[in-house]
């Protein structure tokens, strides 16, 4: 169950925080935050908080990220986006005959088939690639290598920077598909991650 925050009838400080009750710190939920408790209470479908959870306000949001935001812009990931939103969206409404027929393979000649699965391919490439993007950006530290731990576990000294080791196959996922939305954003993550996690090899 969602904990409520403060209601709108409650005075709070200039940071927005006020005790709610001895010893506890309660904050004024901002239209965010009462759309995610809509959609975990099953109510967002009323169109009340639709613009919160329309994907482009995702976007917006991860872009006060100023790492973020320099990214996007600096290496062209939004139009790119921005056209398999379309896409989606195109689908989802069947904003025409041809977007139906696309799933029903009677209408479709084995080069449309392959047309279509290549799409789906590219446009699922895009978006894992984007998130990932993203996530190396926000939190670096989920792509650590398991060797700290490991030697951590065993009780033995760990090597030194091992905590910035990046596991194999996230290393093997960037060089393989990462550097295809621009051949210089691996040298970004790896100068822009905030925990200096070693993206680029000696």
């Amino acid at each position: 169950m969602n904990k409520p925050g403060i209601t709108d009838n409650q005075p709070t400080d200039i940071n927005g925080k006020e005790a709610v009750s001895p010893g506890e710190i309660g904050y004024r939920k901002n239209k965010d935050d009462k759309a995610v408790d809509a959609w975990f209470d099953n109510k967002a479908f009323s169109g009340k908080f639709k613009r919160e959870l329309d994907i482009a306000n995702y976007f917006d949001r991860l872009k006060n990220n100023h790492e973020i935001k320099r990214c996007i812009s600096q290496y062209g990931l939004e139009p790119i986006w921005e056209n398999i939103r379309k896409k989606l969206n195109d689908y989802t409404h069947n904003n025409g005959i041809k977007f139906i027929k696309h799933n029903l393979l009677r209408f479709l000649n084995k080069e449309d088939v392959e047309d279509c699965v290549k799409s789906i391919l590219q446009d699922i490439g895009f978006i894992t690639s984007i998130f990932l993007v993203i996530l190396i950006l926000i939190r670096p530290n989920y792509i650590m290598a398991s060797d700290y731990i490991d030697y951590m576990d065993l009780g033995i000294k760990p090597p030194e920077s091992s905590q910035h080791w990046v596991a194999p196959f996230i290393s093997e996922y960037i060089d393989e598909y990462i550097v295809k939305l621009h051949p210089e954003l691996k040298a970004f993550l790896h100068y822009n991650n905030k925990y200096g996690m070693r993206i680029l090899c000696d």
